[in-house]
């Protein structure tokens, strides 16, 4: 054991219970009370302690029998001196003004503890009441409140339960932070999309074709053909040293970069359309001649797979409206000849 230092007259309890370890640990060295009293004696050498050491040694030797008396009558002259008259009173200071704050409710309690001895304060009431005005961190004494078990009915039940909520409340911010620190999953980034390209479609050039006798005909379902046309002879590209796909020079068919897949092209059937009917008007008196009924002419020969869909519609209707003019003719002709008497 370490020995008690020098007393100064400062934390009288402190360098007390310092120099009772050591006699406890050393029994064998303090037989008696007066080696006790003469152990603490030596270590009161400057200061107020060093003035009360020479006026107890003074009061010692004045008395007939030479006696230093006992040691439990020592301490207790030591301490009416030496111990501070408003230690209770600081202590019930300190305690109202203690908070926990950031510290932990064993720490807390700890130093709480500490404060209640040295005030003297055993009204568990009291203690109850300073806990709950603020000493504690609010949020715990609200848990305590809205918990759905009773509320602690003394003391050491709010201790034990203050106690309780802080460590949860700790240990779930432990977690928070420690699952705060896990790398968070990130899917694989989508690998960007090659760019495709791919030929447009040619479109079959448009024929124009003489709208000459074709009002019987009309398009059929048709039938496609692919392939454009015939590619350029092989030797004869390489006789003009071009490309015998796009006749371009600087290069050979296998490696064309303007080569582009023939587009396909549909051609279109037709079917014979059922004649148009024929009305008969008879013609005036006057007219020696009669006129043919108006119909396609068959004098340009035309070829009619080579026609387009459109311009027979075209050819159609115009021969149509012709019938029908010729008709409307014929009928105000026949009205004007009955009219004059003929």
């Amino acid at each position: 054991m370490q020995k008690p230092p020098t007393f100064t007259g400062k934390n009288y309890d402190s360098w007390m219970m310092k120099a009772n370890l050591y006699i406890r640990a050393n029994k064998k060295d303090f037989p008696d009370d007066e080696r006790k009293i003469l152990f603490v004696l030596s270590f009161m050498t400057e200061g107020m302690p060093e003035q009360w050491a020479n006026w107890f040694v003074d009061q010692v030797e004045t008395k007939q029998n030479d006696n230093f008396g006992t040691w439990t009558a020592f301490k207790t002259e030591l301490k009416a001196t030496f111990e501070d008259k408003d230690k209770s009173k600081k202590a019930r200071t300190a305690l109202h003004a203690l908070k926990q704050e950031k510290s932990t409710a064993e720490e807390f309690f700890l130093q709480f503890e500490l404060l209640r001895r040295e005030a003297g304060i055993e009204d568990e009431g009291e203690l109850i009441a300073i806990l709950e005005g603020g000493a504690v961190d609010r949020t715990i004494i609200n848990q305590v409140y809205s918990s759905n078990f009773e509320l602690p009915s003394d003391y050491a039940d709010w201790k034990k339960k203050i106690i309780q909520i802080d460590g949860l409340r700790r240990r779930m911010k432990m977690n928070d932070a420690a699952a705060g620190q896990r790398p968070a999953y990130r899917p694989l980034p989508t690998p960007p999309r090659t760019a495709q390209w791919n030929a447009p479609r040619q479109q079959a050039p448009t024929q124009n074709v003489a709208p000459a006798a074709a009002s019987n005909w009309r398009p059929g379902p048709g039938r496609t053909y692919g392939g454009l046309g015939k590619p350029m002879d092989l030797d004869e590209a390489k006789r003009q040293n071009v490309c015998y796909k796009c006749q371009q020079p600087g290069h050979i068919g296998k490696f064309c970069p303007n080569f582009r897949p023939p587009a396909q092209t549909r051609q279109q059937d037709f079917s014979m359309l059922p004649p148009p009917p024929q009305y008969y008007v008879p013609p005036p008196p006057q007219q020696q001649l009669q006129q043919p009924v108006a119909g396609p002419s068959m004098s340009a020969p035309f070829d009619v797979r080579k026609l387009g869909y459109d311009d027979m519609k075209k050819m159609v209707d115009a021969w149509q409206e012709e019938q029908k003019k010729a008709y409307g003719d014929a009928q105000r002709a026949q009205s004007n000849a009955g009219k004059l008497g003929f």
